[in-house]
């Protein structure tokens, strides 16, 4: 076995192949990983299990008549209540920065609103203008999810 005669250069060497290696992988772009999270109007303003999430979509919007935008309400979340609760949803973002919040519009075919609104281009122009408008005052949250279900060969 051979000594080595200049263990100095050596070093040197391993440090700058090190230091090579270490820029390379620091130059790889690390993986990113969607998770998509959905929420149930609450008050949001310290949650925290919420960051864990790139993507968050909040069920609590609908189609309202003549095309206006309602609220998904229940007897224990009337829309005041609603209302007053998505700005701690959409400003999450500011806490989270990479989160991406979302407002969901939810229906069915077969709710009356929703189908008065697919069957009258008034009322589709209406409930689009309407939606523009909400998004707007709502500057935190990315934008709307539209998920419809049921709809029938006319409806779509």
């Amino acid at each position: 076995m051979k000594s080595l005669v200049r263990p100095a250069r050596v070093t040197l060497l391993v440090a700058v192949t090190l230091s090579f290696g270490a820029l390379v992988v620091q130059a790889v772009p690390p993986k990113t990983e969607s998770r998509v999270c959905f929420a149930a109007v609450a008050n949001y303003s310290q949650n925290t299990a919420i960051g864990l999430c790139s993507h968050a979509v909040l069920q609590t919007l609908r189609v309202g008549p003549s095309g206006t935008v309602g609220y998904v309400t229940t007897a224990t979340t009337p829309q005041a209540t609603v209302l007053s609760l998505l700005p701690t949803y959409c400003n999450r973002r500011l806490a989270y920065p990479y989160l991406q919040p979302y407002l969901a519009v939810v229906g069915a075919g077969t709710d009356a609103t929703v189908a008065a609104m697919l069957s009258s281009a008034t009322n589709r122009t209406n409930f689009v203008k309407a939606l523009v408008s909400f998004v707007r005052s709502y500057p935190n949250c990315v934008g709307i999810l539209i998920d419809f279900s049921g709809l029938n060969a006319s409806q779509t």
